[in-house]
């Protein structure tokens, strides 16, 4: 009979699995906003009109990277508060692990 997988272990793989996932979505998003709205390409040279600043910054900082971090931010805020569960990881051995074996 296979033996029953620990719900610790699930708990941490899957939250292991979103936040993977969660930080590729984030790092494609600010690496692809930040070339769109700020390289020079070919057939489409950047110029005067496309410097327009949001709050002093460069448009392509502001949405490349500060509205991504903002909403990482938020996003840790409410997974680590509401969503990651909170599991019992059995008894404290502390005590026992602090007794000097050549004492014993």
């Amino acid at each position: 009979m296979p033996k029953r997988e620990d719900s610790l272990l699930r708990n941490a793989r899957r939250e292991a699995i979103i936040i993977g996932l969660v930080w590729l979505a984030a790092t494609v998003y600010c690496c692809v906003a930040s070339y769109v709205l700020g390289y020079d390409r070919p057939g489409r040279p950047l110029g005067v009109e496309d410097v327009r600043p949001i709050f002093g910054v460069p448009r392509w900082v502001f949405w490349g990277y500060l509205v991504p971090w903002a909403v990482c931010g938020v996003f840790t805020f409410w997974f680590a508060g509401f969503y990651m569960v909170d599991d019992d990881l059995g008894s404290d051995h502390a005590e026992e692990m602090a007794e000097d074996p050549r004492d014993v």
